[in-house]
């Protein structure tokens, strides 16, 4: 079972609150230790599905307090092992195969899903060398009439980043990010119009090349 383990950094005097909060949060163990500067830090152990919904109690309860943070980490290992608990027996119920899929692999927060993407959506050097690198080996591709290595441009892929980070943000309702995704996107883009335009000028094109004519 996949675990995490949320780090909560209050004031002392919200102690007795938290406590009330935790009440109701599945957790397979709860610490609780005094830090400096009159504060405290309450370690959960959660199973990675339930995470998401304590941080949004949290996130609720909490975010007016001052000093209040949550700090998410993933947990390799735990001993001794957190065992899942026995679901109740139920009348049964035919499941399509895909949500049987779904509910054994579980999901993470969308915290975590954020932090994964969001580095997709800035513009970086390594970003602009791949999009500079797979336009030029699409161009070879073009110009040699060459599937094989047009294939390899899309491996390359440098603008899947941003459109997965487009997709989260879309869904999530995050305008920035949706801004962000949107310039590395055109950018990127941009800079393959480029290259790909001044690499035409300088080899010659010939129109009748099996590949571009099946791309036209």
């Amino acid at each position: 079972m996949a675990l995490r383990l949320i780090e909560l950094i209050l004031p002392e005097d919200q102690l007795k609150h938290s406590q009330d909060v935790l009440k109701d949060c599945q957790a397979s163990g709860i610490w609780y230790e005094k830090l400096e500067e009159y504060k405290i830090l309450i370690r959960i152990l959660l199973p990675a599905e339930k995470t998401e919904e304590a941080m949004d109690t949290f996130e609720k309860q909490f975010s007016i307090v001052d000093g209040f943070r949550i700090i998410l980490l993933s947990v390799e290992a735990s001993i001794p092992r957190s065992e899942e608990p026995e679901k109740e027996p139920t009348t049964h119920v035919e499941i399509p195969p895909e949500k049987q899929l779904a509910s054994n692999i579980g999901r993470i927060s969308r915290e975590e899903l954020y932090n994964d993407v969001a580095d997709s959506s800035k513009i970086t050097k390594i970003y602009l060398i791949m999009v500079a690198l797979s336009s030029i080996v699409a161009a070879i591709g073009l110009l040699r009439s060459n599937v094989a290595i047009i294939i390899g441009a899309m491996v390359i892929a440098p603008l899947i980043g941003p459109n997965v980070a487009l997709s989260l943000a879309t869904t999530l309702g995050d305008i920035q990010f949706v801004r962000n995704s949107l310039k590395t996107m055109i950018v990127g883009i941009v800079t393959a119009f480029i290259l790909s335009t001044s690499l035409g000028f300088i080899f010659p094109v010939n129109p009748a090349t099996p590949e571009i004519t099946s791309r036209t």
